[in-house]
């Protein structure tokens, strides 16, 4: 599905934006639990936030289609384009 940047850089509210409550308790408590275990030593925290944005950015979008494959969202076909406007022009042109 390609790169995040938007879950890159704010992972966590992408998520609560999205209504992906499950990952985003998974996210705090993991965040709660490293902050509590490494002492509150900062080098690990900023070790975890760096790994998490790149964890948002490559797997952001599959999260949401997960999340939405489990609501009994269906696609109503897939079109192929070179960007986002020319496969939403394909899109409402085929209708």
């Amino acid at each position: 599905m390609g790169f995040s940047w938007l879950a890159f850089f704010f992972g966590p509210l992408w998520a609560l934006t999205y209504m992906l409550w499950k990952d985003f308790i998974i996210w705090f408590s993991t965040l709660l639990l490293i902050f509590l275990l490494s002492n509150f030593f900062s080098e690990t925290l900023l070790f975890f936030f760096i790994l998490s944005s790149f964890f948002w950015g490559f797997f952001a979008k599959d999260i949401l289609i997960q999340n939405l494959i489990k609501k009994k969202f269906q696609p109503i076909r897939i079109v192929t384009a070179s960007n986002e406007k020319n496969a939403l022009l394909t899109f409402l042109s085929e209708k």
